[in-house]
């Protein structure tokens, strides 16, 4: 048995998995967040375990960049801004310490970092503190303690409209699953 057995995720659900909601949505978006609305299954409880590795899972560090990161995930309406262009943006990490939001043409990084900043995005939670800034600050980087999110732009652009939409076919069908 799974050392995450009892887990659950707690899903933003107004009707029960498969009804509809007044206005005729179903809960496709919530599903989409979770392959398991009532447990990890193997694959998450991996990720997990890689997540919460180095440092240890209680560690200020942790904390700094889970909260960053989640309040990331709920600011969707600005990160969508780095995908304008084509319909998406690139994200991943580096070794499960940060997130990079990055794109190849479209807004610029500076004002979607600004936009995250101004939402309150390193607003510190009550009874957490995050340590200062670093006194080298790269432009690019959002710091919340110990926590880094990425925010860039990369070069001029090379892809065709025909181009992008193969890769937007490609990723609603492998993210419809």
């Amino acid at each position: 048995m799974s050392e995450q057995a009892d887990w659950r995720p707690a899903l933003p659900r107004d009707v029960a998995p498969g009804e509809r909601t007044a206005d005729g949505e179903d809960d496709q978006e919530v599903r989409q967040l979770w392959r398991s609305a009532e447990a990890l299954d193997p694959l998450e409880e991996e990720e997990l375990r890689f997540w919460n590795m180095e440092p240890s899972s209680r560690s200020k560090e942790v904390i700094e960049r889970n909260w960053l990161l989640s309040r990331i995930l709920r600011r969707s309406a600005i990160i969508n801004l780095a995908g304008n262009s084509h319909g998406w943006a690139n994200t991943y990490t580096h070794a499960y310490e940060d997130v990079v939001i990055e794109w190849c043409c479209g807004e610029d990084p500076q004002y979607v970092k600004s936009k995250l900043l101004r939402s309150g995005l390193v607003v510190p939670p009550p009874g957490v503190t995050a340590d200062p800034d670093p006194d080298f600050k790269h432009p690019e980087t959002i710091y919340f303690g110990s926590g880094r999110a990425y925010v860039r732009r990369l070069s001029d652009c090379n892809i065709t409209e025909s181009v992008a939409e193969r890769i937007r076919a490609s990723i609603r069908e492998r993210y419809s699953r």
